[in-house]
């Protein structure tokens, strides 16, 4: 399968929006550089921060709230220092 890119155009011409890769390439679509293999395919939130890891707590934490308020009014604030 060919990309739909010519070579030479990177992700930085989406002005920085990784969600808008897709219009770039097509999931599964892979591209040899060398003698290495790039494949496009999409990152899933549950495959970056699966619920049963170590971020489980926080997330039964923010049950209860999510129980009152609904979920679409939840957020999660992080502060991360040195």
């Amino acid at each position: 399968m060919e990309p739909r890119v010519r070579q030479g155009q990177r992700g930085e011409h989406l002005g920085g929006r990784p969600d808008r890769i897709g219009e770039l390439w097509d999931e599964g679509t892979e591209c040899e550089v060398g003698t290495t293999v790039f494949r496009a395919e999409r990152a899933r939130r549950r495959d970056a921060v699966p619920a049963d890891g170590t971020w489980q707590p926080v997330w039964a934490v923010m049950r209860a709230p999510a129980g009152v308020h609904g979920e679409a009014n939840v957020r999660l604030a992080v502060w991360l220092e040195e």
